[in-house]
């Protein structure tokens, strides 16, 4: 191998040489193409052997054919979702196969598989297991004190969209694409540390395995260095979750599909171009995954060949089960976007039952106090307006409220976020979504957040009033960092073909009727509060007292502690005088005698 490594620079220098015949140079630059058809070749010593445009650079990968990892998962199929195959940087000779299980509490080990597998590394990973690290560093306080600056987003932003790609071509196992001011090395050792520095990171599902045929992440893009952590994008809206009936429809409402189990969350209503309202949701709510991978790159201009094939049009959407529908879909989108445009997973749902019409822009009822809302301030979305994302945005306030986790507060970390959502690692640009925004929750809130909020409509205070609220996004999963993935809400409606303006506003319209119990009982609660409040402040003015008095009392005692010293003072100083005067009279008497 190194001898023919070194012979083939030989000739390469020799053809440049000008003395050598044209014949020559034209055989160079023939071998130089059919070279460059072909990545990567076999060479009679089991090696890779990659091809540059600078010559050779050799990788002592063994090689091992792609039939290996395929037979391992036909063999294991239904009781794992993927096998891959890749190689440790320290053991580049030895295979490393890469099991990823479901996440329904199966486990497995290196004796459930094949004899002809046991002397190899295999590493087995649930579908969402990751390391601690990205959480760790994501949500520690470091991370939320330290923010990036505006000069470096943009550039951060720049360089991104400049390398992505490329990124992506030779690193399919990339599973997402941000930024951090942290950056971790070490993860794991006695010398692990956390460097303040402004950096890429880059997202895997296993940190130190190789995809086979590729080589390691390069140590920096751009000017800013390089950070791989494990992480993982987790789609939302997959688990049933039980809600409460809703007469009339209201944003934050739980929603699912007649035939699948697929749930999600009401983002917010639409009044139609052609007439009606409709319900802004995620695709993959309302479709099936089987349907998801099947019309991934599909775009409303798209759709009219589709009808033919698939009657989604007929899909019946219910809240909160399976057996209240309300209505159709009307259109969906699933575009992964790219490095200039920006990924949508959007569907809109035309209400068909009128007894079920929205006709109030308040989100259901969320008990927590923690959530800045309550009685009497209720969480609403009227003004029906959305503004663009910018750059400067990061680090603002948002809000949601989602069918699962309710009103959740956070920030808006990052805003050029990329993640893959399948777990297959394949050059297929199928499964992706560009462009998105990240959001880390605020401290006091677990998640931002979770399975069955996909759908919410992510919102901003306009100008720090939080009665005033204006959309910026639609939630459309999260990751195992415990961030959520957010899609920019005007790249929705444009991708949808629909107007900035087009969310419906409740300015003027009617409140929904509240029948006597329920005002009656609204009533006595408002007195029973009023009585405990009161309750509060009479003890709280009873413990004022008591601790005057107690206060007062401890001074008259001090005061007549003293008096008692005094007096006792007074007595010994008139009992000497006694004892002295005794001593005179009996002096006196001596003397006389």
């Amino acid at each position: 191998m190194f001898i023919l490594v070194h012979l083939s620079v030989y000739l390469t220098d020799m053809a440049d040489h000008p003395k050598n015949t044209h014949s020559m140079t034209r055989k160079r630059k023939s071998r130089e193409a059919q070279e460059s058809k072909k990545l990567f070749r076999l060479t009679t010593y089991g090696n890779t052997t990659k091809t540059t445009a600078n010559g050779f650079m050799s990788k002592k990968v063994k090689y091992t054919s792609p039939k290996t990892a395929k037979a391992l998962l036909s063999v294991m199929r239904g009781r794992v979702l993927n096998v891959w195959e890749g190689y440790r940087k320290e053991c580049p000779d030895n295979p490393v196969f890469v099991l990823v299980l479901p996440n329904n509490g199966t486990s497995l080990s290196l004796e459930d598989l094949p004899m002809s597998y046991h002397a190899y590394e295999c590493v087995f990973r649930h579908e969402y297991e990751v390391s601690k690290e990205a959480s760790t560093l994501t949500n520690s306080s470091e991370s939320r004190r330290i923010l990036i600056r505006r000069e470096e987003r943009v550039e951060l932003k720049q360089t991104v969209e400049e390398n992505i790609n490329q990124l992506l071509k030779g690193h399919s196992n990339i599973e997402m694409i941000s930024v951090s001011s942290l950056r971790s090395t070490n993860y794991g050792l006695k010398n692990a540390k956390v460097i303040r520095e402004t950096c890429i990171v880059i997202y895997v599902h296993v940190k130190g395995v190789i995809p086979i045929g590729e080589e390691e992440f390069p140590r920096s893009i751009g000017s800013f260095p390089l950070d791989v952590r494990e992480g993982k994008f987790i789609p939302y809206g997959r688990v049933p979750r039980a809600n409460e009936y809703h007469q009339h429809l209201l944003s934050g409402c739980q929603i699912i599909r007649r035939t699948a189990n697929s749930v999600g969350t009401i983002g917010g209503f639409l009044d139609l171009p052609g007439g009606g309202i409709g319900v802004l949701t995620c695709a993959h709510v309302v479709l099936t995954e089987k349907e998801c991978t099947q019309y991934i790159n599909c775009r409303p201009d798209q759709q009219a060949d589709l009808q033919k094939s698939v009657p989604w049009r007929t899909l019946q959407i219910c809240q909160p089960d399976q057996y209240k529908d309300f209505g159709t879909v009307k259109d969906f989108v699933l575009y992964p976007g790219s490095s200039s445009e920006v990924g949508i997973d959007a569907a809109v749902v035309k209400i068909t039952n009128e007894a079920r019409l929205p006709v109030s822009g308040e989100f259901p009822w969320d008990d927590r106090q923690t959530t800045g809302y309550g009685p009497d301030n209720p969480m609403e979305f009227v003004s029906g307006k959305c503004i663009e994302i910018k750059p400067e945005l990061e680090g603002c306030e948002v809000v949601k409220f989602g069918a699962t986790t309710g009103i959740t507060r956070g920030l808006l970390a990052h805003t050029s976020l990329f993640f893959k959502r399948s777990h297959v690692p394949d050059l297929a640009f199928k499964d992706v979504m560009y462009n998105q925004m990240e959001v880390q929750p605020l401290q006091g809130f677990d998640g931002f957040a979770q399975k069955g909020d996909s759908g919410s409509l992510v919102l901003m205070a306009h100008k720090g009033n939080r009665k005033k609220l204006v959309a910026v996004g639609m939630v459309v999963g999260g990751t195992t960092t415990n961030t959520t993935v957010v899609t920019p809400i005007l790249n929705i409606l444009q991708e949808l073909h629909l107007p900035s303006t087009c969310f419906k506003t409740f300015r003027h319209c009617p409140r929904p009727k509240e029948t006597s119990s329920l005002a009656e009982l609204k009533k006595e609660q408002s007195k029973q509060g009023k009585e405990i409040r009161q309750l509060k402040q009479n003890i709280q003015e009873y413990r004022k007292d008591h601790k005057k008095q107690v206060q007062q009392h401890r001074k008259e005692q001090q005061k007549m502690n003293q008096k008692i010293i005094d007096l006792v003072e007074g007595l010994k100083r008139d009992n000497a005088k006694t004892n002295q005067m005794i001593q005179n009279i009996n002096t006196q008497l001596n003397v006389k005698q």
